[in-house]
């Protein structure tokens, strides 16, 4: 039918949604773990251009795309997959280097380093439903329960950083 109880999205949620912040997510570079930069505090921006680059296919990852075109330089794209998971294997095979949501690298099980950017970007991350239908008592379970999870896991998944702009302030 089209219809779906609720779902996570990105805020500012469209209008005819109620949305309940969950958390902010950071995104992050990640290096292989032999890389020069492998040590350092941040990872500067402006070297996304200077390094083979793997990007994830334009149509699964607006946010990044949105940030990658704000940067002054565009990144020397090597690769173009169309998973997350695919490049994270990609960069742990040395491959290059990529920029992606650090929710997805909970638990890090990969051998990866991954980085802060110096120019900190992140997503605030909502459960929303329906704004003109009241949830079902099973539906606000779930988002109770999504909404306590959040608070007791997000500052280990993605600590928020007061100067990082929000994708939503990139897309104006």
């Amino acid at each position: 039918k089209g219809l779906v109880d609720c779902g996570f999205v990105s805020l500012p949620a469209p209008n005819d949604l109620e949305a309940s912040f969950l958390l902010q997510d950071n995104l992050v570079v990640i290096l292989p773990e032999n890389h020069p930069l492998a040590d350092a505090p941040v990872y500067p921006v402006e070297r996304v251009s200077s390094e083979d680059f793997i990007n994830l296919k334009e149509e699964q990852d607006y946010e990044i795309n949105l940030f990658l075109e704000h940067l002054r330089q565009s990144p020397r794209i090597k690769f173009e997959v169309s998973s997350d998971f695919a490049i994270l294997a990609m960069v742990e095979c040395g491959l290059g280097i990529s920029v992606v949501h650090d929710l997805i690298l909970h638990p890090n099980r990969h051998g990866i380093i991954k980085k802060p950017l110096d120019e900190p970007y992140y997503r605030d991350i909502a459960i929303a439903t329906s704004a003109a239908a009241q949830p079902s008592t099973i539906t606000r379970m779930f988002c109770e329960h999504a909404l306590e999870w959040a608070r007791d896991t997000s500052s280990a998944i993605a600590p928020a950083t007061a100067e990082a702009p929000e994708y939503a302030e990139l897309a104006k």
